[in-house]
């Protein structure tokens, strides 16, 4: 009786989390739209990190262009009968199959296939007739891409040269830093809270805390006096625009590889380059926290996460004062 009464609380409290004016058709409809423009939105910003840039090969399941696919990790093979052929995925081997054990594939790969991940879908209707595994937040492929990428500094911290005709100033060249945030939990914290309640499931606090906090990005841009560039500034024109190898007549931008950067050294004084970004970044970090409105946007979260706790624990508190006694089920079979 009492496991049928807690089964029936748990389904109530599951409805009470949904309002009664958001459970209707449209609701559905509009969630369906969202996450197939989702999936998407994933297709596009995966095949330019992990094709274009780290050069994994994507092999179809059943033809060249399907809905399911697999990544596949690969080297470059240098003898054979055809010549070289293949390319080296931009990964230390050891690396991958530390990150990624739990997508590679058990199959025998003909080269220059190393390693294969298993079956992998943007699309849900595809993942749940063809059973293979989706690529959302939670899945374990891109949870460890979003943990290697944080790992790996490529992508992270770059520098590159670009030339703009146009550009008339009182220094050439003018030197910008740039500084791509990303503001989310704190995870300490939130590990901390789970050691102390061991019946607290990580991934239900984690995923609750990142919906109440989502990730906040903000792009800020200081010059060589490590001071900010706004909108109003003269160069913030010809900084918006992202780096593009290709040219556009209005400007050109270079990679900075080794010899480029050799280059570099004789056009601008490099002796305090170290304690140069140090400063930049100190000071970004501070302009963040003094402009950005952190300390107004993290107490609202706190406030949010506190009501929302509170409603949880009072609609619990409400279903079990309806669970019947033990003494209660006596008296009445007496």
């Amino acid at each position: 009786m009492v496991a049928k009464e807690l089964k029936r609380i748990r389904a109530q409290d599951t409805i009470d989390t949904f309002d009664t004016d958001v459970v209707t058709q449209e609701f559905a409809d509009e969630l369906e739209n969202n996450d197939r423009k989702l999936g998407q939105q994933s297709i596009e910003l995966f095949t330019k990190w992990l094709k274009c840039g780290l050069h994994f090969r994507i092999s179809g399941e059943e033809q060249r262009y399907d809905n399911v696919f697999q990544y596949e990790f690969t080297r470059r093979v240098d003898n054979g009968k055809r010549g070289p052929y293949g390319k080296d995925t931009l990964i230390p081997i050891d690396e991958f199959t530390r990150y990624f054990a739990s997508s590679i594939d058990d199959l025998e790969m003909e080269k220059p296939a190393v390693f294969t991940t298993v079956p992998l879908t943007f699309d849900r209707v595809t993942s749940q007739r063809r059973s293979c595994r989706l690529l959302r937040v939670g899945d374990p492929f891109v949870d460890a891409m979003e943990a290697f990428s944080r790992w790996d500094d490529r992508g992270c911290s770059y520098a590159f040269w670009r030339y703009v005709p146009s550009y008339c100033g009182e220094e050439d060249p003018a030197v910008f830093f740039r500084f791509d945030f990303v503001v989310s939990p704190a995870i300490a914290p939130l590990k901390a809270l789970c050691e102390r309640h061991p019946g607290a499931s990580w991934n239900a606090v984690l995923r609750r805390t990142q919906a109440i906090m989502q990730p906040r990005f903000t792009t800020m841009w200081l010059d060589s006096d490590i001071e900010r560039v706004t909108g109003k500034d003269d160069h913030a024109k010809l900084l918006t625009p992202a780096f593009s190898k290709g040219c556009s007549g209005l400007k050109e931008d270079f990679n900075l590889n080794r010899t480029r950067w050799d280059a570099a050294t004789e056009l601008y004084d490099m002796s305090l380059w170290r304690d140069r970004c140090a400063a930049a970044r100190e000071t970004s970090e501070r302009l963040l926290r003094e402009q950005s409105g952190l300390p107004k946007w993290s107490s609202e979260c706190v406030e949010k996460a506190t009501s929302q706790g509170n409603q949880i624990q009072q609609q619990f508190r409400s279903r079990l004062a309806n669970v019947p006694q033990p003494h209660e089920k006596l008296s009445h079979a007496a």
